[in-house]
């Protein structure tokens, strides 16, 4: 057999496997699924980080360090609760999810200041927001 003969044969192999499978680029790459619950814990991480920024905003433009004083336990249980959902719902885990809601909670707790309760309605609301996230995750995934 010559070259030519031998290329030939190639490029009828080469023809027939992409008659077989004319759509092969769309089947490697299928399109990501917006479920309810990616939703439902990216609003949950955008509105978190809104209330940080407006968190820190208010106390830093009004000069209000005593208070920061003492709505920093607060502040760093929401903060440190952000920083586990991103990380959660990046990577997918559970235990994550699971310890962001464990630490909203507490900031609600540690929002110890009785005339405050302001500061304690945005962790509550945003912990059920991951929860139901979170317990949607799990129903997904078991079916």
């Amino acid at each position: 057999m010559t070259n030519q003969e031998k290329h030939l044969e190639e490029n009828k192999e080469h023809s027939k496997i992409s008659e077989d499978y004319p759509n092969s680029v769309s089947v490697q790459n299928p399109p990501k699924e917006n479920s309810l619950h990616s939703i439902l814990l990216s609003v949950t991480f955008y509105l978190s980080i809104i209330y940080l920024v407006l968190f820190v905003f208010f106390f830093n433009i009004l000069g209000f360090f005593m208070l920061l004083i003492f709505l920093t336990p607060n502040f760093l249980g929401v903060a440190i609760g952000t920083i586990l959902l991103g990380l959660g719902m990046k990577k997918g885990n559970k235990s994550l999810l699971y310890a962001s809601i464990g630490l909203y909670l507490l900031s609600i707790i540690l929002g110890f200041e009785l005339d405050w309760e302001i500061f304690r309605i945005a962790p509550l609301l945003l912990g059920i927001l991951v929860l139901i996230g979170t317990l949607l995750v799990e129903e997904e995934k078991s079916s």
